[in-house]
């Protein structure tokens, strides 16, 4: 990946981006995105979550798994919600799933 950096008097530099050490500690860095409508209902932080979900979901659709009482389900941990995201904190990984639940 390639950042262009703005030098004074307009000189345009780029560099190579490297991940610190937090994000190659935790292994292969994702990209992360969300639908804008769902943010306005739910914020942020619960539109990136529900992505995963959706992500999820529709791929074990797609490969026939965890189909239980005519829907399609699928799982994880707050352990492994806070790898994942490792920008948003425990407490706001549980707020964005309550907000999930009750909208």
């Amino acid at each position: 990946m390639k950042i262009g950096n703005c030098a004074p008097g307009g000189q345009h530099s780029s560099r190579r981006w490297r991940p610190g050490k937090h994000v190659q500690k935790r292994g292969k860095m994702s990209r992360h995105n969300f639908e804008s409508a769902v943010a306005e209902q739910v914020g942020v932080n619960a539109a990136v979550i529900y992505q995963n979900f959706k992500f999820w979901c529709e791929k074990n659709a797609a490969n026939e798994k965890h189909h239980y009482d005519e829907k399609v389900w699928t799982y994880n941990s707050m352990k492994a919600f806070e790898t994942l995201f490792p920008y948003v904190s425990k407490s706001q990984i549980r707020t964005a799933l309550d907000k999930l639940e009750t909208s």
